[in-house]
């Protein structure tokens, strides 16, 4: 099973507890020669202890801000209003940006990796590998942590958007989020994510983090590749296991796919997902729009209104809400 996509990138996902990782990195990480690794008199784990340890850190996070979201869509399936869901909204945004925050600090975490493999600095900046390695990851983070600085250091939060839908015979809401910012004493959400792209699905952001983290995991490997003294070449390739990773997206794959006015991940980059039903069970849930409740292929689609979910801080008055300029519906395959 996979989601419709221009075929850009292809990447396999083991979805069952105890399968071989489907992060490239981990098998090299294992093969990691501790001859050539200076990571503890550095002060720090080896190799693949620290891939472990920020892989479960964002894949815990992920998986909660999954199952925040899916309470949310189960409450949210048959009412007129989400007035009197705050603590469930607060939740998400909490996950939200710690999400964020932890898949940021990812890149942090290989670049320990990778300067472990070097006596010093002088030897770190004589391989081209490693500084090629390094700007490839903050290209493909830029989307992540530009948000996550931004709430970080301009007292700025994620807020909630949500808007009702009918599909077909279906009705319910979809919820997305902006990066709030003020301007001229406006709260709205900030031009500098939003100068075009009005609002972000949620479910869109899970996908984003999932995708990246199989982004990096491959550069990885490749400058372990290129490095291949690094590994204890006579070693019998390792397969790990990483658990935490399978039950994130299982998470994820109960959500409804859908975008709003970003780009989905899967539009550049092709998921494929294969499943051993003895091992582990097929994600199912009621959420229309899920893996197990797709969306119908009906073109009769209506979205009539929004509500935003803005904090008071007892000075501001006036608040501007954006329109959302497009709704898309992902269907698997």
């Amino acid at each position: 099973m996979k989601p419709q996509a221009l075929q850009k990138k292809h990447f396999n996902i083991w979805l069952f507890n105890g399968a071989s990782s489907s992060l490239f990195a981990h098998c090299k990480l294992a093969k990691a020669n501790p001859e050539k690794c200076f990571h503890n008199s550095k002060g720090l784990r080896l190799p693949l202890g620290i891939y472990n340890i920020s892989i479960h850190r964002i894949c815990i996070k992920i998986k909660k801000l999954c199952e925040k979201l899916e309470s949310y869509f189960e409450m949210s399936k048959n009412v007129d209003s989400l007035e009197g869901f705050t603590e469930i909204q607060n939740e998400i945004i909490d996950y939200i940006e710690l999400s964020l925050y932890a898949a940021a600090e990812h890149v942090d975490d290989i670049g320990l990796i990778i300067n472990g493999f070097f006596e010093s600095t002088q030897h770190y900046k004589q391989n081209k590998s490693a500084r090629t390695t390094k700007d490839t990851l903050d290209i493909h983070r830029a989307f992540i942590s530009k948000m996550a600085n931004f709430i970080k250091h301009n007292q700025s939060r994620i807020r909630l958007h949500s808007l009702n839908f009918t599909h077909d015979d279906k009705s319910g809401w979809l919820h997305g989020y902006f990066v709030e910012g003020v301007e001229n004493g406006i709260v709205k959400p900030h031009p500098k994510f939003h100068n075009e792209k009005e609002l972000f699905s949620a479910t869109s952001l899970v996908w984003e983090i999932l995708t990246f983290l199989l982004y990096s995991s491959e550069i990885l490997s490749d400058f372990l590749n290129f490095n291949h003294d690094f590994l204890v070449s006579n070693l019998e390739e390792n397969q790990p296991t990483c658990d935490v990773f399978v039950e994130a997206v299982a998470a994820a794959m109960r959500l409804p796919l859908y975008s709003f006015d970003e780009d989905h991940p899967f539009a550049k980059t092709t998921i494929v997902i294969c499943r051993d039903s003895s091992k582990l069970t097929t994600p199912e849930t009621g959420l229309y729009g899920s893996v197990s409740n797709q969306w119908s292929q009906s073109s009769k689609f209506h979205s009539d209104r929004g509500e935003a979910n803005f904090q008071g801080d007892g000075v501001t008055r006036t608040f501007q809400i954006s329109e959302v300029k497009n709704i898309t519906l992902q269907h698997w395959e």
